[in-house]
């Protein structure tokens, strides 16, 4: 800084005429001008300089000049989402996305043992209540007949692991089922690819419309002259070969009530959205920098996957060296080889040991975040936690998987059991002039997550108490309060009865008192013992011979 002779402050320029120091700057006349352009010429001049690596700031407009004559300014890192470097890695279509989801599924231990715990956990033994029905014995009929011609026929249970196991690992299932007008019955559950299956849903609507990509070889199936295709080719409908051999898509029923039909059950959050979204989708992140870590890993070992020999001898000449490398070589190619030198040698075995990547701490990382990703912890799938330290997490599974199982029991009661109990007439009148249609109800075996020892105790004694009826609890353990009803009215009065024997144990001692007072069995008993019977004492008050009074 210098004082002029005025003295005021001015700064003091360095050999190249930049400004090095300033104090009590004032506006210098560009800055004025710069200040008084319109807005527009200001951003214009602000984007042709954005994207100079360079940052003078200030600069002099020449010799012997202390004004601002140019600014440049550093382009400002652009952030979306979508267009980082690891997000263009990931997939973006559906037909890839399932094809890594499989990938994963199948390659990565965690991700498979995640998708096998939510697929079998939540399925468990399914059974039917009895209708609620006025006519019993029609109740019972009619549950007899979904019990044999769909639980048994369709395999109902493994149709509904398969719905699960699709679930959680795609996030949709597909299922078609087949009608049969005869029998009036469904005679088969099959689940499309996802990939096959062209959803299209319209905004203030209920319409869906579903069709179905025709994989390229069953199109060849289909166009092949092949005379063992004859018999397939020929079952097939002739519209259905009328779209496929014109390389149409195939449009599929929606309406459970017309008969074949196609349905979707979908893990949908936003009820706008075609599809569902898979849980492994928010882990691909995670996935692919595990699998890059374990790719480094692998490489690393397979270039030292043989021992390297570091051999060294001080001192000697190139003759001898020349001499030990050989005597090293047979050595290698014949372990009882023996070395014999006059000289020291160092041998030193380098491995992989030094060389291998610390990896463990990201590769635990990586598993917390696909556990966490996917709704699990460790200790739930390996098994080795406790009840007490699992609580909190137990009771949020607990819950997700009671909604799927609703989720479940809705689409089998809405696609299966209505539309079977419409067509073969199984309604009664509601007593407003109403048909309701009569079909059993489909429950699942009470999940073993959680400890309901405290709750189930409380309601008991709201039941001892008469605040609450039988029914809630029974239904809390998925039993059948109509069935176990039918079962106790059965039992009643037979030795099945739990009072029965009580009531037993009442007849014969009131037949014991009946009989001492009206047989001789007391004299027997006495005779029989060797006992001699103590003769009556007469009653206070009365004298010999008299009768009372």
């Amino acid at each position: 800084m210098a004082k002029n002779k005025n003295g005021k402050m001015v700064t003091r320029k360095g050999s190249s005429g930049n400004v090095v120091g300033s104090a009590n700057l004032k506006v210098t006349p560009v800055q004025q001008q710069i200040s008084k352009l319109p807005k527009q010429a200001v951003t214009a001049n602000v984007a042709n300089f954005a994207n100079r690596k360079t940052a003078n700031l200030f600069q002099s407009a020449g010799p012997g000049s202390n004004t601002l004559s140019d600014i440049n300014f550093l382009a400002p890192d652009y952030y979306h989402p979508e267009l980082q470097p690891d997000q263009l890695l990931l997939p973006k279509s559906r037909r890839e996305k399932n094809l890594w989801i499989r990938h994963f599924y199948e390659n990565d231990p965690v991700v498979g043992s995640c998708i096998d715990f939510h697929t079998e956990v939540p399925i468990s033994m399914i059974r039917l209540v009895t209708p609620d029905c006025k006519d019993h014995d029609k109740a019972k009929d009619i549950l007899r007949f979904y019990e044999d011609k769909v639980v048994e026929k369709l395999e109902l249970l493994d149709r509904l692991l398969e719905f699960s196991h699709e679930f959680h690992l795609f996030g949709v299932v597909h299922p078609f089922l087949e009608w049969d007008d005869e029998q009036k019955i469904w005679t088969n559950i099959i689940i499309l690819d996802p990939n096959d299956v062209i959803t299209r849903k319209f905004p203030f609507s209920n319409n869906v419309e579903m069709e179905l990509q025709v994989p390229p070889d069953i199109i060849n199936i289909l166009n092949n002259p092949d005379p063992r295709f004859a018999d397939i080719v020929a079952n097939i409908p002739s519209e259905i070969l009328e779209f496929v051999r014109h390389g149409k898509n195939l449009p599929l029923d929606t309406n459970p009530y017309a008969g074949s039909h196609i349905s979707q059950i979908a893990r949908r959050r936003s009820p706008y959205r075609n599809l569902g979204t898979a849980q492994i989708e928010r882990v691909f992140k995670n996935l692919v920098y595990k699998d890059r870590l374990q790719n480094a890993q692998q490489a690393i070992a397979d270039r030292n996957m043989s021992p390297k020999h570091l051999i060294t001898a001080v001192d000697v000449n190139e003759d001898s060296l020349d001499n030990l490398r050989e005597q090293v070589e047979f050595s290698l190619s014949d372990p009882d080889f023996a070395i014999i030198a006059n000289y020291d040698v160092n041998w030193n075995l380098i491995g992989a040991n030094e060389r291998l990547l610390q990896i463990q701490g990201d590769l635990d990382y990586c598993d917390k975040q696909i556990m966490t990703g996917m709704g699990l912890t460790e200790s739930l799938i390996t098994g080795e936690g406790t009840f007490g330290g699992n609580y909190m997490n137990i009771n949020i599974i607990n819950e997700r998987y009671l909604l799927f199982r609703s989720q479940l029991t809705n689409w089998v009661e809405n696609h299966v059991f209505k539309p079977i109990a419409y067509h073969n007439e199984f309604y009664e009148d509601d007593g407003r002039g109403n048909r309701r249609l009569i079909y059993p109800k489909l429950q699942f075996n009470r999940l073993n997550l959680r400890d309901n020892t405290e709750a189930f105790g409380n309601l008991f004694n709201l039941y001892s108490k008469g605040s609450l009826d039988v029914s809630t609890i029974l239904e809390m353990f998925h039993i059948d309060p109509i069935e176990v009803k039918r079962r106790l009215e059965k039992d009643m009065f037979t030795v099945n009865d739990p009072v029965f024997n009580d009531l037993i144990r009442s007849i014969y001692s009131e037949l014991g008192r009946n009989m001492v007072g009206e047989t001789d069995l007391l004299d027997k008993i006495a005779k029989y013992m060797r006992l001699r019977l103590k003769p009556e004492e007469p009653e206070p008050g009365a004298g010999p011979g008299e009768g009372g009074l």
